[in-house]
C-alpha cells in the first residue's frame, strides 16, 4: 500500500483546484470560477457577463449577456433600478442599461422614453409589471412619474 505525505496531498489539491490559493471572496479563480457554459472565467454576480443562465449564480438569470435579478415589481430591485419586461419574464435593469437618447440605445424589446430611460413598451396596464401603468406614450412607468395627462414627465 502506497502512502502520500501531507505535502504531496497539498500539492495535488493545489493542482486540482487550478493553482489558486485564495478562498471565497479572495479574488481567486480556479475551478470555482470557470464558466459553466462560456468556456472561460465568469462573474456569477449581478452584472457579470454570461451566455447561459447557468453562468450566473442562482437565482440570477442571463439576459442581454449579463446576470440579472428577477423581479415582479420595482420594489424587488435595488434603489434606482426599474423592473422591465423581457422575453421570458421580468428583470431588474442595470444602471448601464437604463439611459438612452434613441430607441437603438436600448436592448430589445425596451424603448427609449421621453424621460431618457429604456422602458418596457405597452398597449395596456396589464403589459406592465405590478405597480406600473401604461403611460399615454405607450411605455410602462410608475404612476408617480406621470403628469396630469397620464404621460411621463421629461427629465
Amino acid at each position: 500500500m502506497r502512502t502520500f505525505s501531507a505535502g504531496a496531498l497539498a500539492l495535488l489539491w493545489f493542482w486540482a483546484c487550478g493553482g489558486e490559493t485564495s478562498g471565497p471572496g479572495g479574488g481567486g479563480g480556479g475551478a470555482a470560477s470557470a464558466g459553466k457554459g462560456t468556456g472561460g472565467t465568469r462573474d456569477p454576480r449581478t452584472g457579470g457577463p454570461c451566455k447561459l443562465n447557468s453562468d450566473c449564480d442562482a437565482p440570477l438569470v442571463c439576459i442581454f449577456g449579463l446576470c440579472h435579478e428577477q423581479c415582479a415589481a420595482a420594489v424587488d430591485c435595488a434603489a434606482g433600478q426599474l423592473c422591465v419586461g423581457v422575453d421570458g419574464g421580468h428583470v431588474c435593469q442595470l444602471a448601464e442599461e437604463s439611459k438612452c437618447k434613441f430607441n437603438s440605445d436600448c436592448r430589445e424589446p425596451l424603448v427609449c422614453a421621453v424621460d431618457k430611460e429604456c422602458r418596457t413598451p405597452c398597449v395596456a396596464d396589464r403589459d406592465c409589471v405590478q405597480g406600473e401603468v401604461c403611460a399615454t406614450s405607450k411605455v410602462c412607468a410608475s404612476p408617480d412619474l406621470l403628469d396630469t395627462s397620464g404621460d411621463l414627465r421629461p427629465p
